[in-house]
């Protein structure tokens, strides 16, 4: 998977006891049905094969905006493909300055719409259920959708311009694409 529910937690409020295969399969979901059509099988097939890169200590390797920095070629990601995955700055085709989120913030926007919209409905023995905690109050269907549409609202924002970002790159630099890029094996300590 492209990212994980800590890295939705750093834009949107899920609770810590939420087992994290819950909010797996809305990752999935959105990486498939949002990400996978707008970038292509094959620059798919490249970020969610990445492998997180760990410390000797066994640390995640993070960047200055602490986010986890995932790597599966040989060397280093190009900057390019770093900035697709994570956003960045960027001087456009008519010379302006231009800020975006990158593909991971538009997934977790996108896995968190999903999430919000589905995650108390449970399939039991005894039929489709709704679960509340002893001290919570259920929330009106309507202000749930509205979130969710917000956060895909959001997410697709930023897939619009994480994907102006790439083409530019193809129109200026002629970067490919789908670049093809070299796997490595890392051995650990």
């Amino acid at each position: 998977m492209i990212i994980t529910v800590d890295d939705i937690r750093k834009y949107r409020p899920i609770a810590k006891n939420i087992d994290a295969e819950a909010v797996n399969v809305y990752i999935r979901e959105a990486e498939r049905l949002d990400i996978l059509p707008a970038i292509g099988a094959e620059l798919y097939k490249e970020f969610s094969s990445l492998g997180l890169i760990r410390t000797g200590n066994g640390e995640a390797l993070t960047d200055d905006a602490d986010r986890e920095i995932f790597s599966g070629i040989e060397g280093e990601m190009s900057a390019d493909l770093h900035k697709f995955l994570n956003g960045g700055e960027y001087t456009n085709s008519k010379g302006e300055l231009v800020r975006f989120e990158g593909l991971r913030t538009a997934l977790c926007y996108f896995a968190y719409a999903r999430f919000i919209r589905h995650h108390s409905i449970n399939v039991t023995a005894f039929g489709v259920t709704q679960k509340y905690g002893d001290l919570s109050t259920p929330i009106d269907q309507e202000i749930i959708m509205s979130q969710s549409r917000e956060a895909k609202k959001i997410g697709e924002e930023y897939l619009r311009r994480t994907l102006l970002f790439w083409s530019d790159r193809q129109k200026d630099e002629g970067v490919k694409p789908r670049p093809k890029v070299r796997r490595f094996v890392a051995i650990g300590d």
